[in-house]
């Protein structure tokens, strides 16, 4: 199954931590259990963000493509994803509704493989009260699955509150 969950995925807990207000939360990779079978396995290597125990919200939902998140929760902001193995670090610079970089200092974060073969290296930021970013890697290293986000329309309260700033 292309892009979609794997029935035999094992999780791997990739970044653990408290948020500013207080929330745990937790980066879960799921890696195929017998990933690599060859060279060239495909299979897609998926994630959730557990925040405070919301497994099975839009927080806790599991993600198998290959763009960032944006996730609001309570008071707390986070944006992750995944990104090619050799990237090490993210950078996330805050930026306006017409993509130009506003003043505030970029965000730079570590990226962590599983503890098992995954064809991708996990991220989880949390923001501050910053409405639109861009997330690129901090040596300029190309990833598609890198790039804008601010806050998605599903979230309609937010979504309009950055619209109109």
């Amino acid at each position: 199954m292309i892009g979609g969950e794997i029935p035999d995925q094992v999780e791997h807990v990739v970044a653990e931590a408290i948020s500013s207000s207080g929330a745990p939360y937790r980066l879960v990779a799921l890696i195929p259990a017998d990933f690599p079978l060859t060279d060239n396995d495909r299979r897609p290597a998926c994630y959730r963000l557990e925040i405070d125990s919301e497994v099975g919200s839009a927080a806790g939902a599991i993600r198998c493509d290959t763009h960032p998140w944006w996730i609001a929760a309570g008071d707390d902001t986070f944006i992750f994803g995944g990104v090619d193995v050799a990237i090490d670090e993210i950078k996330v610079t805050h930026r306006d509704v017409n993509a130009r970089p506003l003043t505030d200092e970029p965000i730079i974060a570590r990226t962590v493989a599983a503890p098992v073969a995954s064809p991708i290296a996990f991220y989880v930021v949390e923001l501050p009260e910053w409405c639109w970013v861009d997330i690129g890697s901090s040596d300029s290293t190309p990833d598609p699955r890198l790039g804008p986000i601010g806050p998605l329309p599903m979230d309609a309260e937010r979504h309009a509150a950055c619209l109109a700033e």
